[in-house]
């Protein structure tokens, strides 16, 4: 007992000061000073939070824990990320120690221990971590649940079966996938077989009847949802009181299965949808907009969600060959060492992050010897064989849907502990081979493990200018080029916003396009860097560039009204009326309801004199805003009214 306490509170204060590091050493990082898009909804939220505003104007449409956590932490500390960055590194460097202590009670040394020092050192975590994103807080309460059931399953009372569950339903307001989780963990709980296999009967049919009879662990499975739904009906209280409907936790199910099930994702990742803004401020807008659109009656918030699963059902039942193919590769997304990014990315950010270059342990490490170990775990029973049932049913949850890499810390506890048994028994599988002399099984094992490490690997996915991308190419082994464009385009777009406030705007400015002309390197086909942009030449009054920004993204996608919108302001702003006119003729040609490009071409016409065409471009815009005071204006100008 005192070794195991020695190691756990090793454990502890080794994974603390490695998330301090971290965390200190990003604090100059632009990702820590300016949030945005996820970063940034989650900061909002969490001030409004802690302002005392609790309800949101509609039925949640992301999981409410974290934002909740953080208006907490706001609350106590003022709004300072250094603080919710401190409590989360806290909880990160709990993680190891609940695992050692669950895993201990179900196997033998050194499986507890070498699980929780794969906790401690990988990277992912101490990423997610140092971030205001769910992941960190995620990862935290489920190992909390995992070494809570070690606990009941060990011959814990009810009131041990009420709190994992309770622990599992706050889990599953941080992660909604885990709700489909639950009931299978429910159904286990009842049917899972007895630790004794002498207790067994002959007839497998009449085994399980009778474990399903057994009153303790009907009792055991009801306290476990008991503690889960008293959780859940919070959110469930909340949406029906703002919303009118019962939403059990979030109304956005429908649209996540059709964002990673649609005949235009062919990755299985998350993809862009054109009508929708990936802000999460505008995404609930932008899906209700186009449900109402192609329907043209007006939905609550679980019929737009439902009308998305329709959609997605639609296309799979017409186009069952290519969703196959699509989830395979969801498959091999979510088992690939690429850490997929999201608003973050990974590898731009341990670009900053002295930390996340050390050659610690990371998803390519870590899912092979997880896959050997769940392979070499078939056979074990109790808190071992629930590691693997989470591993394969939460995994499936994510593939019904789409990837990102921050998925995946869900299932990490389990996989921190399925790697350390295929450690464990490989070394003490090729000891027995050396005494006994028969090598078929280690070889085999090897092999496998070998088989598992190309299957998770291969193709390496990386960006051009790392070091495995170049490793790689010079052995010949399959490359897969990716880049860091999106992230640095979002880092632009934040020095931009930033610029606005600033007293000097012309060095943040520099920035913005610094990060933007890196992004078009790295991706020279990506549209939204060019209109990024031309709006920072615009800023700086290097408008001649800026319109040639627009003429790259023009090429790119010339039927995005935006572009020839943003071209007609720089060149009326240059005096090139002509050209400006005929910029904004094609942007409304484009896009007939957007207004402003009807106002801008109705004053252009004015300043050229057109006077019938000027009014006829104001009553345009004025059909689709009564109210413009500039189009009212203009037209009274033009009339001479």
């Amino acid at each position: 007992m005192r070794r195991d306490r020695i190691s756990a509170a090793a454990m502890f204060g080794v994974a603390l000061v490695l998330r301090l590091v971290h965390l200190v050493s990003i604090r100059s990082s632009p990702f820590f000073n300016h949030l945005y898009i996820d970063p940034g909804f989650y900061d909002e939220w969490g001030l409004r939070i802690a302002a005392g505003q609790l309800l949101s104007e509609r039925p949640f449409f992301l999981d409410p824990l974290y934002p909740y956590f953080i208006g907490a932490v706001y609350a106590l500390f003022g709004h300072s990320y250094f603080a919710l960055g401190l409590i989360q590194a806290l909880l990160g460097a709990l993680v190891p120690v609940l695992l050692f202590l669950a895993a201990r009670r179900w196997y033998p040394a050194p499986v507890p221990a070498l699980a929780g020092w794969i906790a401690v050192f990988y990277l992912p975590a101490i990423f997610f971590g140092g971030i205001v994103m769910k992941p960190g807080l995620s990862l935290f309460l489920v190992t909390l649940a995992l070494w809570l059931f070690s606990l009941a399953l060990s011959g814990g009372a009810l009131r041990v079966w009420l709190a994992t569950g309770v622990v599992l339903g706050l889990a599953i307001l941080t992660r909604g996938n885990l709700l489909l989780v639950l009931p299978f963990m429910a159904l286990w709980v009842l049917a899972r077989a007895p630790m004794d296999r002498a207790d067994e009967v002959e007839s497998r049919w009449a085994e399980l009847r009778r474990r399903l009879s057994l009153r303790p662990r009907r009792l055991q499975a009801a306290a476990l949802l008991l503690g889960a739904v008293a959780v859940l009906m919070l959110p469930a209280a909340h949406n029906l009181y703002v919303g009118g409907e019962l939403i059990l936790t979030t109304a956005n199910a429908g649209q996540n299965f059709y964002i990673g099930n649609n005949p235009t994702n062919r990755t299985g990742e998350y993809q862009q949808l054109p009508f929708v803004d990936p802000n999460p401020k505008y995404e609930q807008r932008d899906f209700e907009k186009e449900a109402v659109r192609r329907t043209g009656t007006k939905l609550s918030d679980s019929e737009i969600s439902r009308y998305w699963f329709a959609e997605s059902g639609k296309w799979i039942r017409s186009n069952p060959a290519a969703w196959a193919k699509l989830m395979w590769s969801k498959v091999r997304a979510f088992w690939g060492a690429y850490e997929i990014p999201d608003s973050l990315d990974y590898y731009l950010y341990a670009e900053y992050a002295p930390l996340l270059r050390l050659p610690l342990p990371g998803f390519g490490l870590l899912a092979p010897l997880a896959l050997l170990g769940a392979a070499l775990s078939l056979s074990r029973r109790g808190w071992p064989q629930l590691l693997l049932l989470f591993t394969l049913i939460y995994t499936a949850t994510v593939i019904l849907f789409f990837v990102f890499s921050r998925f995946r810390m869900v299932v990490a506890p389990a996989l921190y502990v399925l790697a350390a048994v295929a450690v464990v028994r490989l070394i003490q599988i090729w000891r027995e081979a050396r005494v006994q002399r028969r090598f078929g099984v280690p070889l085999a094992t090897t092999a496998l493990l070998l088989f598992f490490f190309v299957f998770v690997n291969l193709p390496v996915r990386a960006v051009s200018h790392s070091l495995g991308y170049r490793l790689a190419k010079s052995v010949g082994v399959p490359v897969v080029q990716e880049t860091s464009a999106n992230g640095l385009f979002n880092i632009a777009v934040v020095y931009a916003a930033v610029a606005k406030q600033a007293q000097n705007p012309d060095e943040w400015l520099r920035r913005a396009e610094q990060e933007l002309n890196r992004a078009i390197d790295q991706d020279p086909d990506y549209t939204k860097c060019y209109l990024e942009l031309a709006k920072v030449l615009a800023r700086q009054e290097r408008n001649d560039e800026g319109i040639l920004a627009y003429k790259h993204a023009a090429e790119l996608e010339p039927a995005d009204y935006r572009i020839y919108h943003g071209t007609g302001l720089l060149q009326r702003r240059e005096g090139r009326l002509r050209e400006a006119e005929d910029a904004f003729r094609k942007s409304m040609l484009l896009s007939p309801r957007y207004a402003p490009s009807a106002i801008q071409l109705g004053e252009v016409l004015l300043e050229r004199g057109d006077n019938d065409e000027a009014t006829r471009a104001f009553r345009h815009a004025l059909r689709l805003r009564p109210d413009d005071t500039q189009a009212q204006a203009g037209l009274r100008t033009a009339t001479g009214n």
